[in-house]
C-alpha cells in the first residue's frame, strides 16, 4: 500500500510538473516571439523613416525625381534615388563625348550604380548616365578603374560636360514586402512583415505620388510573430501589431 500510494503521488507531482514546464515553455516561447516581432516592427519603422526624412541628401532635386511611389499612393513600395556615400565631383575642364570620367574621391562614389549629371547652364536638365558594370577590361572591375585615392567610371553611353558642372554618385534603393520580409534591393532588412504602406502628402495633406510636390509621408506597417500560436482564434493564430510614423521630407520644405 504504501508503494501503490507513493507511486501515485509521484505520478501527481510528475504530472503537475510536466504541466508546468509545458506551460512555462510555451509562454516562453510566446513573450520570444512577441520580443522578436517588435524589434522587427520598429527596426523596420525607424529605418524607413530615417530614409525618407535624408531623402534628396547630396542630390540635385529641383528637377530630378527623388522619391518614386511605382504603385501610387498609398503603395506598398518606394523607390528612392540615393547618392550612396556622398560621392560628388565638380568638373574643372569641359568633356566632350567621353565614355569615361574621373573623380577624385573613390570611396565617395564606390556603391553608385550610375552618374547624375547636373549641367549648371540654364535650361539644361539633370540627366543620368549608367556606370557599365559589364566592364572588365583596362584595369577596370564592374566599370570601375581605382587610382589611388581617385577612380575612373566606365560609363554606358557618352557624356559631355563643362566645366563647372556637376557629377554626383547615383543608385537605387528599392523598398518592398517580398513572403512576408522587407527587403532592401536583394537584402532583408525585417522578417515577418505582414503590411507595408506609403503614402506621400503634400502641404494640403492631399496625397501624391509627384517629388516636387511632396512634403510629407506616412509609413504604416503591421508585423506578426514567426509560428501561429493553436490558442489564439484571431488573425489566423497570429500575434500582430501595428506601427505608423508621420515624417517630414527635410529636403522639400
Amino acid at each position: 500500500m504504501e508503494i501503490t500510494v507513493a507511486l501515485v503521488a509521484s505520478g501527481i507531482l510528475i504530472a503537475g510538473l510536466a504541466r508546468f514546464f509545458r506551460d512555462f515553455n510555451h509562454s516562453y516561447n510566446s513573450q520570444e516571439q512577441v520580443s522578436d516581432r517588435d524589434l522587427n516592427a520598429h527596426y523596420a519603422v525607424r529605418r524607413l523613416s530615417e530614409t525618407l526624412m535624408s531623402a534628396g541628401a547630396n542630390l540635385p532635386s529641383e528637377d530630378w525625381s527623388i522619391l518614386n511611389l511605382p504603385e501610387g499612393s498609398p503603395g506598398h513600395r518606394l523607390r528612392l534615388s540615393v547618392n550612396p556615400r556622398g560621392g560628388v565631383q565638380y568638373m574643372a575642364a569641359p568633356l566632350a563625348g567621353v565614355l569615361e570620367v574621373t573623380v577624385d574621391d573613390a570611396k565617395g562614389f564606390a556603391e553608385a550604380t550610375a552618374i547624375l549629371a547636373d549641367p549648371q547652364a540654364d535650361g539644361v536638365p539633370t540627366f543620368k548616365v549608367e556606370i557599365d558594370q559589364a566592364y572588365n577590361s583596362d584595369g577596370f572591375v564592374n566599370g570601375f578603374k581605382v587610382t589611388g585615392a581617385s577612380a575612373v567610371l566606365r560609363l554606358s553611353s557618352t557624356l559631355t560636360l563643362e566645366a563647372g558642372d556637376a557629377v554626383y554618385a547615383y543608385a537605387v534603393e528599392d523598398y518592398r514586402l517580398l513572403d512576408g520580409n522587407l527587403m532592401l534591393n536583394d537584402m532583408v532588412l525585417a522578417e515577418n512583415i505582414q503590411n507595408l504602406t506609403f503614402t506621400a502628402y503634400t502641404t494640403g495633406q492631399s496625397t501624391t505620388t509627384q517629388w516636387s510636390a511632396m512634403r510629407s509621408a506616412k509609413i504604416q506597417i503591421t508585423a506578426r510573430t514567426r509560428n501561429r500560436d493553436p490558442a489564439l482564434t484571431d488573425n489566423d493564430g497570429y500575434r500582430l501589431i501595428d506601427l505608423s510614423m508621420d515624417v517630414l521630407l527635410r529636403n522639400r520644405l
